[in-house]
């Protein structure tokens, strides 16, 4: 028999395990236990997971506490409803499992749990915590340098070098803030963040090489090098991005 439950934010540690849980009324209803696999559907998508008992707190209630891994691939979101049939005895497991892998869609635990417990790579952390630095002091020089050039722009004095330097504190902000952004990314194993990433260190490059023929020849030098470390990070770990 199939059921209609409402969706709810999955129990931490669930996903990387393959299990959903559901109330006892609505277990019955569908006809399983714990331990029995269920095919919960939205749409023309299916997933099949294990399932367990849920907390009292959800009892009654006609919910189904769905981990991000499965509401990821159904296209669902919390408060929204999934059909949920059952599929097959604990016993009868190892028998249908190549039959059921060829017919539709099983939900398999990733090398990391979606459930924001991530495992990110060493290279991938690392880049981000450069990034993240980057960007906090690219914001603080913003913040300065719009002060200075602001209060000469305002108060006549060298007015056209202020307004100049309030430009070059508008461009220091804004790349601060893409730094940061950039680094949340990467942080979150994001593979938009490795992209981001590598096109922020790929325009740095050029300016890092105009500073080294400049009296700021160690910025220049110290700039490159941090970009072309941040490019190989994020090449190395680029396979554990999603």
């Amino acid at each position: 028999m199939e059921k209609i439950l409402r969706v709810e934010k999955g129990r931490a540690g669930d996903g990387s395990k393959g299990y959903v849980r559901i109330d006892r009324r609505d277990r019955m209803s569908i006809g399983v236990e714990p331990g029995d696999k269920v095919e919960i559907k939205k749409g023309d998508r299916k997933v099949i997971a294990t399932v367990r008992k849920i907390g009292r707190e959800y009892a009654n209630k006609g919910v189904i506490r769905l981990p991000e891994i499965y509401r990821e691939k159904l296209g669902v979101n919390i408060g929204e409803h999934v059909v949920v049939n059952k599929l097959y005895q604990r016993e009868s497991y190892r028998r249908e499992e190549n039959y059921l892998q060829r017919e539709t869609v099983i939900a398999q635990p990733p090398a990391y749990s979606q459930d924001r417990i991530l495992q990110r790579s060493g290279a991938i952390t690392a880049a981000s915590v450069l990034l993240g630095i980057i960007g906090g002091l690219a914001l603080l020089e913003a913040i300065i340098v719009l002060y200075i050039g602001g209060t000469w722009a305002v108060s006549g004095i060298l007015e056209q070098i202020g307004e100049i330097i309030v430009l070059i504190g508008v461009i220091e902000l804004i790349l601060g803030i893409l730094y940061i952004i950039t680094a949340n990314l990467l942080w979150n194993s994001k593979k938009t963040g490795g992209i981001l990433g590598i096109i922020l260190c790929v325009i740095g490059i050029p300016a890092d090489i105009l500073l080294v023929m400049s009296p700021l020849a160690l910025v220049g030098i110290g700039g490159f090098i941090i970009d072309v470390v941040i490019i190989l990070l994020i090449a190395v770990g680029w396979d554990s991005l999603k």
